[in-house]
């Protein structure tokens, strides 16, 4: 990663509340794959319609592991090593909408 895009990702997370970081395989709802990304895991804040609920973050990915473990450690970033063969779980869309009334629009799909 060129150094202007480590500097962007420091000053992105120094926005941002998070309350831990893990490297991983990229996996979410919609997408796998093996390249390596840098997420950020919180809560929603009061602000959000998923208030309370859990955050997880795409922050940016590598073609590597070695050399995003290497440039993180070298930006000094502390981070969650889960490793390049797994990966935490993504807050599935079931879960994010659970909270949203069902409506008639909703039944007619069942």
């Amino acid at each position: 990663m060129p150094m202007n895009q480590m500097t962007d990702l420091i000053e992105r997370l120094a926005r941002q509340d998070f309350n831990y970081l893990t490297l991983e395989c990229a996996h979410g709802e919609t997408y796998s794959h093996p390249e390596p990304v840098l997420y950020g895991h919180g809560t929603y804040k009061s602000s959000s319609v998923l208030a309370g609920r859990p955050l997880r973050v795409y922050l940016e990915s590598w073609e590597t592991f070695d050399e995003a473990r290497a440039q993180l450690n070298g930006a000094k970033i502390k981070f969650e090593d889960i490793g390049d063969d797994t990966f935490t779980s993504h807050v599935p869309i079931e879960e994010m909408i659970s909270h949203i009334p069902k409506n008639d629009y909703d039944l007619e799909a069942v």
